[in-house]
């Protein structure tokens, strides 16, 4: 059974509560802007360069141990910045930031705690099985023969690899390899596992496979796993919490629940009986009203509202009198949550706040 390593001085959360495992404050990180062919033709001898481009802007964020954590924001958002940096593969501009309780600045001891895999990795190589690809890895951790190979045997049967271990890595389908990925991201037998959009290009069937393991990561082995992702669906299926990142900033930091209210749109839906065609044809064309009729209970119609932002109370009443004045009889309200799509949109718009340090 694969065994998670102990953090080196991971800072307790106030409180004495759950230990933090990940804590920036302030980082930032900026990348000079590249100069067209044309401007560079038009100007041999003059140095040029644009504005710097701010891919990650005084991110301060707390993630604990043993959390399953997202990052979630828009092409271009600053994640798969903000990770190099924590992975100490990029070096922030200005900041500072704790990894297990270990400094940025110290590099060595960081990158033995944590395993970074990715959606788009070409590191292995083709022509070598999985096996021999995964000794050459733990040879750069600087395991034995033996460590490794009960690492790797271990990491197999957990990930279901046996049977293609001795299968060249260029015949492995797309799950395959990330699962390969993940057994090489745990060759270390790291405590923090970061994973950048793990289920890129992979079939619904691969992608859901990959879920569960990542859930057993956290839920059965006690990593503390960051996941970087654009797929809203995936972060509210696997995340404790979610970061939203937008043009280098958090704009929020909840877990997925709160994610929704505080997205500030109300839903409401309706079981109605006792509403003839005449009867719903007067409630049928309010606004932002949909109306449906379930399969197999003939008479109950159900209606699902969103009323104008702000409305909410007024307009529901209103719908309520027609309903009722119609002859119909209510049955039961309830107030789904609104979608994490809406709450998305909501802070990735420009003028959304950023979020509070460890929020």
């Amino acid at each position: 059974m694969l065994q998670t390593a102990a953090p080196g001085k991971a800072r307790a959360k106030k409180g004495g509560a759950v230990p933090v495992a990940i804590v920036t404050e302030g980082l930032t990180k900026r990348f000079p802007q590249k100069v067209s062919l044309r401007q560079a033709a038009l100007h041999p001898f003059r140095r040029l360069s644009g504005a710097p481009l701010t891919a990650v802007d005084r991110v301060s964020l707390e993630i604990r141990q043993g959390e399953l954590f997202g990052l979630l924001g828009p092409n271009g958002a600053g994640k798969t910045t903000l990770v190099k940096m924590l992975c100490t593969l990029v070096l922030p501009d200005s900041g500072r930031a704790e990894v297990n309780g270990f400094d940025l600045s110290d590099e060595a001891r960081v990158r033995a705690s944590i395993g970074l895999v990715s959606g788009e990795d070409r590191s292995f190589y083709w022509r070598l099985t999985g096996r021999q690809n995964l000794e050459f890895f733990a040879a750069l951790h600087g395991l034995s023969a033996r460590a490794a190979a009960g690492r790797i045997a271990r990491a197999a049967e957990w990930l279901e690899l046996g049977e293609f271990l001795d299968r060249r890595f260029d015949r492995y389908s797309s799950g395959m390899k990330q699962r390969l990925g993940i057994a090489r991201g745990l060759l270390n037998d790291p405590s923090i596992l970061f994973l950048d959009e793990p289920t890129r290009s992979l079939d619904p069937v691969s992608a859901a496979h990959l879920r569960d393991v990542v859930k057993q990561l956290v839920r059965e082995r006690g990593h503390t796993v960051v996941l970087v992702t654009h797929q809203l669906h995936e972060a509210e299926d696997l995340c404790d919490r979610i970061a939203i990142m937008h043009k280098g900033r958090l704009r929020v930091v909840a877990d997925p629940l709160t994610l929704r209210r505080q997205a500030g749109v109300r839903h409401y839906r309706l079981r109605v009986r006792g509403l003839n065609a005449e009867g719903a044809a007067l409630v049928k064309g309010w606004p932002g009203l949909a109306i449906r009729e379930p399969a197999g209970d003939p008479g109950l119609l159900v209606l699902e509202f969103q009323p104008a932002e702000g409305e909410a109370g007024e307009a529901l009443a209103n719908l309520l009198d027609r309903v009722v004045g119609a002859g119909g009889r209510i049955e039961d309200v309830e107030t789904p949550e609104a979608a994490l799509e809406t709450a998305f949109r909501k802070f990735t718009r420009d003028a959304a706040p950023a979020a509070e340090a460890g929020s």
